[in-house]
């Protein structure tokens, strides 16, 4: 019979690994969120000014075309989403450690 075959519990890297995958996916959500936060900021926005400027242009008998439009890059949301996500992983590398390398009785006590 082998020795791992008898442990009970996680591994070092298996608390590693939960710690790390947790902070990357709270940077990943954090990532999605200030996006959509973001997109739907600048559509209010360009909302808010097209209205104002139009009345601004029709005010001083101005009949042309005052639309804006905000854009956004299809590669901006990518990166962004990219950049929390690890900057979340980077964020969680320190916890990540420290859990991984405590003794559990000492865990447990001091909790």
């Amino acid at each position: 019979m082998k020795l791992n075959s008898l442990l009970i519990g996680a591994t070092n890297n298996n608390i590693l690994a939960i710690f790390l995958g947790e902070a990357g996916g709270i940077g990943f959500v954090g990532g999605v969120g200030g996006f959509i936060l973001g997109w739907g900021v600048s559509k209010l926005i360009n909302i808010f000014s097209a209205s104002y400027l139009a009345n601004q242009a029709s005010a001083q008998g101005y009949m042309g075309n005052t639309m804006l439009a905000t854009v956004t890059p299809f590669w901006l949301p990518i990166f962004a989403i990219v950049f929390a996500t690890i900057v979340g992983l980077i964020s969680g590398l320190y916890p990540s450690l420290n859990a991984a390398t405590l003794v559990p009785v000492s865990a447990l006590k001091y909790e």
